[in-house]
C-alpha cells in the first residue's frame, strides 16, 4: 500500500534536486552573493540527502548520509561571498 506513495516521493525529490540545480546554474550562478542564492544552491544536496533517507534505511548506508549532510553543509558556507 505504502509503495506507490514512497515510489512517487523518491520521484519527486530527484525533480525536485535536478530543477533546483538548473535553477542554479542558469539564473544565479553569476549573480551577488544572496541569502536565494545560497539557499538554491544548497537545496539540490538537500533533496538528494532526503531522497536517501526516505529510499534507503540501514547502518551501511549511514556514511552515505553523513556525506550528503557534509556536501549541504560545505555548499552553504561556501555560497557566501569570498575572501579576494
Amino acid at each position: 500500500m505504502y509503495f506507490p506513495v514512497l515510489v512517487l516521493l523518491m520521484a519527486g525529490l530527484i525533480l525536485a534536486s535536478g530543477l533546483t540545480s538548473l535553477i542554479y546554474g542558469v539564473f544565479f550562478v553569476t549573480r551577488q552573493v544572496s541569502a536565494l542564492r545560497t539557499v538554491v544552491k544548497t537545496a539540490s544536496v538537500v533533496f538528494l540527502l532526503l531522497l536517501v533517507i526516505v529510499g534507503v534505511s540501514g547502518a551501511a548506508f549511514s556514511l552515505l548520509y553523513l556525506a550528503l549532510a557534509a556536501s549541504a553543509l560545505g555548499d552553504w558556507l561556501l555560497a557566501g561571498e569570498g575572501e579576494r
